[in-house]
């Protein structure tokens, strides 16, 4: 739940790169012309309060149900374009997780940039990350 609410809050690509529809679309009372540029704003989906309750909050527990719209979550783009990596990152990032957590108390420093929220870096590619994020990592002593 916490793995896939942070991609909903910070999707690893924000914006899919423009492409062209090549005939002529009807979309409800609108029609759009063929060679029109179409981009889709990941970020923009993720974001919206029409598909996810209070969303610029980190609520994990939105995804305790699995219960949401198939093209409201896009971490890993979706249809048939969907990464074929999604399983193994998944996998890899709940092992690297528990592994972390369970040798290491991790936190920010008192004066960090993200004390209350994650700074985002936007990239002109369509990707986006943070700003360096420096963690302090306590070993636990159990």
């Amino acid at each position: 739940m916490v793995i896939n609410e942070n991609l909903r809050l910070y999707p690893p690509v924000a914006q899919l790169p423009q492409r062209f529809n090549s005939q002529e679309i009807k979309f409800r009372n609108h029609v759009i012309p063929a060679k029109t540029p179409i981009e889709l704003s990941i970020y923009g989906i993720h974001h919206s309060s029409r598909n996810w309750k209070d969303p610029e909050k980190f609520i994990p527990e939105r995804f305790e149900n699995e219960k949401h719209d198939h093209y409201s979550w896009l971490g890993f783009g979706g249809g048939n374009r969907l990464c074929l990596g999604i399983n193994f990152s998944l996998i890899e990032q709940r092992i690297i997780l528990c592994a972390l957590l369970r040798k290491y108390e991790v936190s920010l420093p008192a004066d960090s940039i993200h004390k209350d929220k994650l700074q985002i870096e936007p990239e002109v590619s369509g990707t986006s990350g943070p700003h360096p994020v420096p963690l302090i990592f306590k070993r636990r002593t159990e």
